[in-house]
């Protein structure tokens, strides 16, 4: 099964805007007051800096959810991310689907740490700077606990579910 999530670049074009702005503020403020030059001078390249991390994480950047398509189930039952930038694919997580603990839906940091204990690593796949809707997927791999936040379809997280070795109460949707 396969999942390719729809990309709202709204924020992030709003927050890039907004970057740009303060870069070319900086770059102004740096030429008319000269007791402050290094000032603006920092504040415009930590927003260009800002600006190019933005553009190729949430921009350039798309990303597809894989599990194990059902004729292949008997081999191996698989969770894998793929993120695509240009022409490049890369797998950037690649998790056995049996090391799935739990699917929560839009969840507080509380919520996940009363429920799932400390977590350890936390990753974001959402193609989107700030999502209204996505899944936590918490995976136990090697006595730690990894949480990675995906903005896939409810299809997709109910089929991981189905899949798991666990029992499906924890999902929300």
């Amino acid at each position: 099964m396969r999942d390719t999530p729809q990309k709202n670049n709204l924020h992030a074009v709003t927050a890039l805007s907004l970057l740009l702005v303060i870069v070319f503020l900086g770059m102004i403020g740096s030429s008319v007051r000269p007791e402050v030059r290094v000032v603006f001078r920092v504040i415009a390249f930590a927003a260009f800096l800002l600006s190019v991390q933005l553009t190729s994480r949430y921009l350039l950047t798309t990303y597809e959810y894989y599990l194990t398509p059902d004729a292949e189930l008997a081999e191996r039952n698989d969770f894998t991310v793929v993120r695509a930038q240009g022409k490049t694919r890369v797998p950037v997580a690649f998790l056995p689907i049996s090391d799935l603990i739990g699917v929560e839906f839009c969840p507080e940091k509380k919520e996940l740490k009363e429920k799932y204990g400390q977590i350890s690593k936390k990753v974001n796949f959402c193609p989107t700077l700030f999502p209204s809707a996505y899944f936590v997927f918490l995976f136990r791999f090697e006595e730690q606990i990894i949480a990675i936040s995906l903005e896939c379809a409810d299809a997709f997280a109910l089929a991981a579910l189905t899949r798991a070795p666990i029992v499906p109460d924890h999902c929300d949707s």
